[in-house]
């Protein structure tokens, strides 16, 4: 007994004395946090996976890479929100697919997105934050090269995917009209999947939102209008077929592929919220006159549109106001077309990182011609110009001269 007291006592007296060190040692020190298997990454996705639906490399193992992956590191609080955010803000069907996929090819780095189960697979379990400490995201798919190449993240600016608010397809006035405050934080907004019991297939989706100061660079996509329209119009057709619903048949065969089916869909589209939409524009407070857009194909499309890149500008505004400087790069969709080189060079610099991966020829993959006359065009261009501010008109005008 008296051996084991003796023992008793020399562990207290190290212990003391070693803590007693640890914190003399430590006291000027920041806080410091210890994340694990938080390594890697790469965020090569988008929710059009006919952009590119096989991988670039090939996988890796799982648990083999997930264990060279492993470590331990500290996260001060001068690198804690290392890389920094680069918004690709972009109205669905913009090109936001083929602008992340070559951005992570071009600097083998990885990119992310505001949602988390487009870089997240049900074999990978929660949604992998490029913030350990900050589960709101935004979200990348680490290196478990599960779902795509693995690519480490950036040091400097990670390209994240978000495409805000004043988004939807089928949906009334009240859901679609916005303010720069709203649409900021939907911009800011996404969703991430948390697992729950370890179990992977028991999950549930969950909605996130960061604050908008993390945001430091933007980069602004803009596709022609009609374009962009017209691509909307394949996104539903498409969607319809994955669901399985019930009216595929019905829909298949009332809309085509083709210009017909484009205006027919256009002509439901505006007809089922028709009396909404001229209350709303007729008795509320809105800027923009009923008569400008009731006579044009897809109105409520080209409204959202022009509304979309308004609040973009807006939005990046309110951030500036409150916080700091966001540089904004501006990218035209068609650009792919006639500047590639330059504009791929531009990105990349923007992002302040280097091209290391080998550049892919762009493949224009539409044909648009004769899906509107030029009564349509000119009404169109009336009624973008008048719900245009001042930034927008001056980045769009060109698209119907």
């Amino acid at each position: 007994q008296a051996k084991a007291l003796i023992v008793l006592c020399f562990l207290c007296i190290g212990s003391y004395v070693y803590h007693g060190n640890k914190r003399a040692a430590t006291a000027d020190a920041p806080p410091i946090d210890i994340s694990i298997d938080t390594i890697g990454g790469n965020a090569n996705t988008d929710t059009n996976a006919d952009i590119d639906a096989e991988p670039d490399t090939m996988m890796y193992p799982y648990e083999e890479l997930r264990q060279k992956a492993k470590r331990v590191f500290a996260l001060h609080p001068d690198n804690e929100f290392v890389p920094k955010i680069a918004w690709l803000m972009s109205f669905p069907n913009s090109g936001t697919s083929f602008t992340m996929i070559l951005t992570a090819r071009l600097t083998e780095r990885a990119i992310a997105s505001n949602y988390g189960e487009e870089v997240t697979t049900r074999e990978m379990g929660d949604t992998l934050s490029i913030y350990p400490r900050r589960p709101e995201g935004p979200f990348w798919s680490g290196m478990s090269g599960l779902l795509t190449t693995p690519r480490p993240l950036p040091d400097t600016y990670v390209l994240t995917k978000t495409h805000c608010g004043s988004r939807c397809m089928d949906c009334p006035p009240r859901e679609y009209v916005e303010t720069a405050e709203s649409f900021l934080r939907r911009c800011a907004s996404g969703y991430r999947r948390k697992m729950f019991g370890g179990d992977k297939q028991n999950w549930r989706r969950i909605d996130v939102e960061y604050p908008s100061e993390r945001v430091h660079k933007a980069i602004h996509l803009i596709r022609n209008p009609m374009h962009n329209a017209i691509a909307r119009f394949h996104l539903d057709y498409r969607n319809r077929q994955k669901s399985h619903s019930a009216d595929i048949r019905a829909f298949t065969k009332k809309y085509k592929q083709d210009k017909r089916g484009f205006r027919a869909w256009c002509r439901d589209l505006d007809g089922r919220y028709a009396s909404e939409n001229e209350r709303y524009f007729l008795q509320s407070q809105s800027t923009v006159s009923w008569d400008v857009m009731k006579d044009v194909p897809c109105h409520t499309e080209f409204f959202k549109w022009t509304q979309w890149h308004n609040l973009a500008h807006e939005s990046i505004g309110l951030i500036e106001k409150e916080h700091h400087e966001v540089p904004v790069l501006t990218v035209y969709y068609e650009d792919y077309v006639s500047r590639y080189n330059e504009t791929v060079d531009s990105i990349v610099d923007f992002l302040e990182q280097e091209k290391v991966g080998t550049l892919r020829d762009f493949q224009v993959r539409s044909n648009y011609d004769g899906y509107y006359d030029s009564e349509h065009v000119g009404q169109i261009r009336a009624m973008v110009e008048a719900i245009s501010n001042d930034n927008t008109w001056e980045k769009v005008k060109h698209y119907f001269q």
